[in-house]
């Protein structure tokens, strides 16, 4: 567990939205036969993930320039000095 939580916490600082995405697919793969709920805690690890990256001021998910130049801007809200955009 301690080795899961670690790897967690790699992932809540990492800024490169592609090695975002591979690498916690990798952590979740490593651990699927130790999930009881796979679906369930798939979603427990990425809600503390992103609730991680939110308690250090990190955007909750990070957008890459695709993502962003189709997102609808006029939805964009700024919190504490971050601003979230509707994707």
């Amino acid at each position: 567990m301690e080795k899961l939580i670690n790897k967690m916490r790699d992932l809540v600082e990492m800024d490169a939205w592609k090695s975002y995405e591979e690498e916690v697919g990798k952590l979740i793969e490593e651990y699927r036969d130790k999930l009881e709920s796979f679906d369930s805690d798939v979603n427990v690890i990425r809600g503390i993930i992103h609730g991680l990256r939110a308690a250090i001021g990190l955007p909750r998910t990070i957008i890459d320039g695709e993502r962003l130049a189709k997102a609808d801007l006029s939805m964009s809200v700024e919190r504490d000095g971050v601003i979230y955009h509707k994707i």
